[in-house]
């Protein structure tokens, strides 16, 4: 199921339906008599990915998740700020992707939205240096699993060993769930990942009763300075676009298989 999960989602983001929506514009135009219905499949093809490649679009897509949280704590590590949290013993990354390239440093290996994980994980950890850091994710496709680079890029960051936990058994945010659970039971803990992912990976760690703080991090929608290239299209907002159905339809499947 997880593999089929992974070949069929693909055919679902943004690029992939409309250049699907195009070919298949092409095919009846070279192949069939219904020209009218291929010229109109290539126009909205066409329309989809310009609208996919918006930013106001693209924002308002994953803008509907990332606002559901808010990131937590000040800067400051004031004790009253902190009060709330003062029970708190573990801080649960979850990955969001790497490379195996063993050229690079672990820094660099890690995606973007890993690393941003990460970052703010040291940051919450330091103005709670008695929570434990545990970074989870496993092996997807390759040979070396998530959370083992998260751990190197944290120890490159200053954080000490022994104030880390490993989890890599699992592939994804149901298999996180289950893990998670056996290393540190039903105690609270601030979930990080990044705010888009935030509300599907919070109802599945809700769902079997975690005492589970969200702490997004990584927003990629942004207040932005209007400018001439705001008004073209462009592939990062493209990305967005992909970023927010993705989101969407692992929370349809979630929903549709009981997790949330």
């Amino acid at each position: 199921m997880f593999l089929l999960q992974k070949i069929i989602s693909p055919l679902f983001f943004p690029l992939n339906i409309g250049l699907e929506i195009i070919l298949l514009g092409i095919l009846l135009l070279w192949w069939s008599k219904r020209q009218k219905m291929a010229k109109i499949l290539i126009t909205s093809g066409f329309v989809w990915l310009l609208l996919c490649s918006n930013q106001f679009f693209s924002d308002f897509l994953l803008g509907c998740l990332e606002k559901q949280y808010q990131p937590i704590l000040t800067e400051s590590a004031d004790a009253g700020h902190l009060a709330p949290f003062a029970d708190v013993k573990w801080i649960v990354v979850l990955g969001g992707g790497h490379s195996e390239d063993e050229r690079l440093l672990a820094t660099s290996r890690l995606a973007d939205r890993s690393l941003g994980r990460v970052v703010e994980a040291i940051r919450l950890h330091r103005l709670l240096p008695r929570t434990k850091l545990l970074f989870s994710g496993g092996v997807v496709f390759g040979q070396v699993p998530e959370a083992d680079s998260m751990v190197k890029a944290a120890e490159l960051l200053g954080v000490e060993h022994s104030n880390i936990v490993l989890e890599a058994k699992s592939r994804d945010t149901k298999d996180q769930v289950v893990f998670v659970r056996e290393l540190i039971g039903e105690e609270r803990f601030l979930l990080v990942t990044s705010a888009g992912h935030m509300p599907r990976a919070a109802a599945m760690f809700h769902k079997l009763g975690f005492n589970a703080i969200p702490a997004p991090c990584d927003q990629r929608v942004k207040r932005r300075v209007l400018s001439p290239s705001t008004f073209y299209p462009r592939s990062d907002h493209l990305n967005i676009s992909e970023n927010a159905v993705y989101e969407f339809l692992g929370l349809i499947i979630a929903t549709l298989s009981g997790r949330i």
